[in-house]
């Protein structure tokens, strides 16, 4: 209890129920005199700034009065970046300046900085919390000096096409010009090192023609000749906490984004937390080609989709929640299934296209949705797969997912700048073991592949690039040869054995069987066999050169196909290598 008396203590001489030995003269008077009653809790008086990388501690210098006196000071922190409980520390007096302070360990600021509030009280247990407001904190980021500069990841190098990465600066920046930031890299040199950011749907912008500084949020397309290490000068951490996170506008089409903190991003927690819009897709990244990815990595950048009309603005949490996931992400392969997906990748040289894909699912539509993913911007060397959709402005998905049906055909094309030989790919393990088929169909050669079998698919895509996924039952009776072809024999070169597959339409206005011969001859134009010499229906075939017991020398052999309709006839000729 407190008790509030008035007397004179010249005249008084003891208190009762205590010792009159406590009371001896006025200076050994055990009570502090206050204001009745004593109601105002203490004053905080403190503005808060940042640390230094690599001090160590942070020493909390705080202003702190009261009427009477302050009995407690404590200061309640946890890094920007966590949901953990905050840990509490005591402040205590600093007789020479008179200000309440604290050293709190370099190792609590986490990767942004330090969120924290002050609490004091005064013997009456006054209290007072600064900031008062409960949803607002102090803020203490990080400050870069030079001795602690940050460094940008490193580059590959050797300024091929395949060293090709999109970067992102993810610091505040005393000076954001270019020319500062990648110094190390000397003056522009389109032969030693370019940076380029996507301007448009239409265009490119390049340094220094087009822009001078870098932002927070973007991302750069960076080739660098020579490997070289790149300190990030007068930096500190974004100014982002949980009250005042990141925001991005995502426009309409492809935008090129970056990690705009300096630790990772998981992707499918921003849709999460921006209650997963539609039309936003899932971030693509950039080594050699285009992958899919979950997560933007520190100082890395990608491409987003906004298949909208207008614009959406991103929140970027710097706390992850835990969860995610997005309705368009199906992992259901089974082609019996109502929701299912067949992913496609396609090789060439060295490079991996893994974004491809056809699917079904019962929430889909024919049109572009979230289940659906965007070709993204053709970029100097490129591989891609195109599902043609004229009716929207994206133009072209390489990965199309359409309404849960029983049948359906899917038309494509696979587009490069490189030369040489392509493989398509695709797992089929998870086919399951019903009745629903996949065929692949090489409008070109006209080829089919049964993806059920076979999990690749060879092809020059120079002459083969438009190809056809059908999707259902017995589709071999229904799929039919649209001309006359003789495909290419194989294995080229052979030991001996060879298939040389041939195909026969189902017009020509020929209403009879075709009458065909498929001849072999050697380099002098000398008939070495006959493969085939009869009638033969509208259908697939393959017919095997057989010269296993070493009849003939290794060289050059022609193979040559005759096909007889009514009045009309067609020959077709290929080559092939004996090589044993």
């Amino acid at each position: 209890k407190q008790y509030y008396v008035t007397f004179d203590p010249n005249s008084f001489t003891s208190v009762e129920g205590a010792p009159t030995s406590l009371i001896t003269n006025n200076t050994d008077w055990p009570f502090t005199t206050a204001n009745y009653p004593d109601k105002k809790p203490p004053v905080i008086t403190y503005t808060a700034d940042n640390i230094n990388k690599g001090a160590g501690n942070k020493t909390i210098s705080v202003g702190i009065t009261d009427s009477v006196s302050v009995a407690m000071a404590k200061i309640f922190f946890r890094a920007i970046t966590t949901n953990n409980p905050a840990d509490s520390a005591v402040l205590t007096l600093n007789s020479t300046n008179g200000k309440y302070e604290v050293s709190i360990p370099e190792t609590s600021f986490g990767k942004i900085g330090l969120e924290y509030r002050l609490r004091a009280s005064d013997p009456s247990n006054n209290i007072a919390i600064s900031p008062s407001t409960p949803s607002t904190k102090y803020y203490s980021y990080i400050t870069y000096p030079n001795a602690a500069n940050p460094t940008l990841p490193s580059l590959p190098s050797g300024g091929q096409p395949t060293d090709w990465k999109i970067i992102a600066i993810p610091y505040l920046l005393s000076d954001s010009k270019v020319a500062t930031i990648f110094n190390e890299l000397g003056t522009s040199d389109k032969t030693l090192w370019r940076l380029l950011t996507y301007q448009s749907q239409t265009a490119w912008a390049e340094y220094p023609a087009d822009f001078t500084t870098i932002q927070q949020g973007k991302g750069y397309f960076i080739n660098v000749k020579n490997a070289t290490s790149i300190l990030i000068e007068g930096a500190s951490s974004p100014s982002n906490n949980k009250e005042t996170p990141f925001k991005m506008n995502v426009n309409s089409g492809w935008n090129e984004i970056g990690n705009p903190y300096p630790f990772p991003v998981t992707w499918s927690e921003v849709l999460t937390a921006n209650g997963n819009p539609s039309g936003i897709t899932t971030v693509k990244t950039f080594s050699g080609t285009y992958q899919n990815a979950t997560t933007l990595q520190a100082f890395e950048g990608g491409f987003v989709f906004n298949s909208g009309s207008g614009s959406v603005n991103l929140t970027f949490p710097v706390v992850g929640s835990g969860s995610g996931g997005r309705i368009g992400e199906s992992i259901h392969t089974a082609l019996d299934g109502k929701d299912w997906v067949a992913p496609i990748s396609l090789t060439m040289e060295d490079l991996t296209y893994s974004l491809g894909g056809v699917g079904m699912n019962p929430k889909a539509s024919l049109s572009v949705d979230d289940f659906d993913d965007v070709t993204p911007p053709r970029f100097i060397e490129y591989l891609e797969v195109n599902f043609a959709h004229p009716e929207h402005f994206a133009k072209n998905l390489t990965r199309d997912v359409v309404p849960t049906q029983e049948e359906y055909t899917w038309k494509f094309t696979v587009d490069t700048n490189l030369k040489g030989l392509a493989d398509l790919t695709w797992d089929n393990h998870g086919f399951g073991n019903g009745s629903k088929e996949l065929l692949l169909y090489d409008e070109y050669r006209q080829f089919r592949i049964d993806m059920r079998t076979a999990d690749h698919y060879q092809f020059d895509p120079k002459q083969s690039n438009q190809f056809r996924i059908s999707y259902g039952e017995k589709l071999k009776d229904k799929i039919k040869p649209e001309r006359i072809t003789l495909g290419d024999a194989y294995p080229n070169p052979t030991g001996g054995a060879a298939i040389i597959p041939f195909t026969l339409p189902d017009y020509l206005g020929q209403q009879g069987p075709y009458q065909v011969r498929l001849e072999v001859y050697d380099m002098m134009g000398r008939k070495v066999n006959t493969l085939v010499d009869g009638e033969l229906s509208a259908g697939f075939y393959q017919s095997r050169w057989n010269d296993t017991e070493g009849n003939l020398t290794n060289g050059l052999y022609t193979y040559r196909l005759s096909v007889s309709a009514g009045q009309k006839q067609e020959v077709h000729s290929g080559k092939v290598v004996l090589k044993r």
